[in-house]
């Protein structure tokens, strides 16, 4: 983990806060405590990991942590219960939950779960940052010269994107050299890239 790790944890039931919160305090990780997940995202947080609780008579938990992501953006959560079992902790991974921890857990099994959570949040925000930049540029083209680069994209030559567009492949030619000046690309390969990180494959 690099830098400093923030820990935000969601729980109702203050005796395990407390006691999470010292663990993680005692291995020099920042810990914030909340009662629930509206408190937690009404602080407008957006660094570090979350811990939720799932309690058998909360409210839909799928739900809530769908608004958290909407609300402040994309944070990595893990799960904790004392009995978790295979069906729950599958349903959890739908959700994009990323660990399912067992209560009470073990400070090194809690620190390995945090160091996954950290990981895995660096791993989105560089993927998040390369997304806004490639889509910034894209921004920057004409309708064809979009047309050309998803062409591109999906693995097209010349002919077949004259083909796919009905136009002369001397003129896809032009719009991909306008295309690629635009995106400030060195090359097609950098222009696919750049599409790819836009998410013009999906």
């Amino acid at each position: 983990m690099s830098g400093a790790t923030y820990v935000h944890i969601v729980d109702q039931d203050t005796r395990r806060r407390a006691q999470l919160a010292s663990q993680l305090y005692g291995n020099k990780i920042h810990a914030e405590i909340y009662e629930s997940i509206e408190e937690f995202i009404d602080c407008a947080l957006t660094r570090g990991v979350v811990l939720i609780s799932d309690e058998p008579h909360q409210a839909d938990l799928e739900s809530a942590i769908e608004a958290m992501q909407m609300e402040i953006g994309y944070v990595p959560v893990a799960l904790y219960s004392p009995s978790p079992n295979p069906r729950e902790i599958i349903e959890a991974m739908s959700w994009g939950v990323l660990d399912y921890l067992h209560w009470p857990c073990s400070t090194a099994d809690l620190i390995c779960a945090v160091r996954r959570l950290v990981d895995a949040g660096e791993r989105m925000g560089r993927r998040e940052r390369r997304y806004a930049k490639a889509q910034k540029l894209i921004r920057l083209l004409t309708g064809r010269e979009m047309d050309v680069l998803k062409c591109l994209v999906s693995g097209a030559s010349n002919n077949e994107i004259a083909s796919r567009l009905g136009i002369s492949p001397r003129t896809v030619e032009v719009h991909r050299a306008n295309m690629m000046r635009r995106l400030n690309a060195r090359s097609v390969a950098d222009a696919v890239r750049i599409g790819l990180y836009a998410g013009l494959d999906n």
